[in-house]
């Protein structure tokens, strides 16, 4: 590809027989590795993280069939992507990268939202321990018909999922159409980093992304301040009701204790 680290694929399919053929599965990736150890190698998504190599159990049966199944298994998992948003498993975007800190693939088909789902799906035998990864395309291709699957493109990297998913974030850029336009204000303090913090998150060397303490003014809210005209004159109102409750209470308490001074009180003036 353009890019000089990327390789695209595609897949044809000429159906020549007499029979239909009910399922296609492509990509089918067998026997990928443990890259980071059993306990750090990841299937991550946009939406989850899986460890197929601690979440898979490897089954005793040799034969494999692709079919649909109402829950996940021991020796097999499904996954959704483009679709079902907010499902507990489900992918949310269509990208999807296997391996660790220090290496591993990335792979998308190069389609937008109205395509149909992307479905995955991971596997292991226990004669082949290791990871098999696959895409199902449940298409119907009848006789004497042609199948195209779409674009697919895969990203080895060396370092975290952060350099592999590079391809794919230029591609969502390419195809994304806004609705509205950006305001200009909105846009000025998002041209450098998200949240409109100067120098928020950047990559490291492993590829992983830190945060650091933000340096936008622009972004932080302005303090309001504490004491205003309508609050000093609620405040003194309410000293000033306080005061004269207070004083018709001890004139009346007076009143009662002490009858007889307050009478010659009132005589004598």
């Amino acid at each position: 590809m353009p890019d000089g680290r990327s390789i695209a694929m595609k897949c044809q399919i000429a159906n020549d027989s007499k029979r239909p053929v009910g399922q296609v599965l492509f990509p089918d990736f067998h026997g990928l590795l443990p890259f980071a150890g059993k306990e750090e190698t990841c299937l991550r998504t946009a939406g989850f993280v899986r460890k197929p190599f601690v979440d898979v159990q490897a089954t005793t049966y040799p034969e494999f069939y692709a079919l649909d199944r109402l829950s996940d298994t021991k020796e097999m998992v499904e996954f959704y992507g483009g679709g079902k948003y907010g499902d507990a498993d489900s992918m949310i975007e269509r990208w999807l990268d296997f391996g660790g800190l220090n290496g591993g693939i990335s792979l998308f088909p190069k389609v937008w939202a109205d395509a149909p789902v992307t479905k995955v799906r991971i596997y292991r035998l226990e004669k082949d321990p290791n990871v098999r990864l696959m895409h199902v395309h449940d298409t119907a291709v009848k006789p004497g018909q042609t199948w195209e699957s779409p674009e697919y493109v895969l990203t080895p990297h060396r370092i975290g999922w952060a350099k592999g998913i590079e391809p794919y974030r230029e591609f969502v850029r390419d195809h994304i159409k806004r609705q509205f336009p950006c305001p200009s204000m909105c846009a000025k303090d998002l041209a450098t980093a998200p949240f409109g913090c100067a120098r928020a998150i950047r990559p490291t060397a492993r590829g992983m992304w830190r945060s650091k303490r933000p340096t936008c003014r622009r972004s932080r809210p302005k303090p309001r301040p504490m004491w205003t005209r309508r609050t000093c004159a609620l405040v003194l109102a309410g000293a000033v009701y306080a005061a004269h409750a207070a004083t018709l209470l001890t004139s009346r308490h007076a009143r009662r204790v002490f009858p007889m001074q307050s009478r010659s009180a009132l005589s004598s003036t």
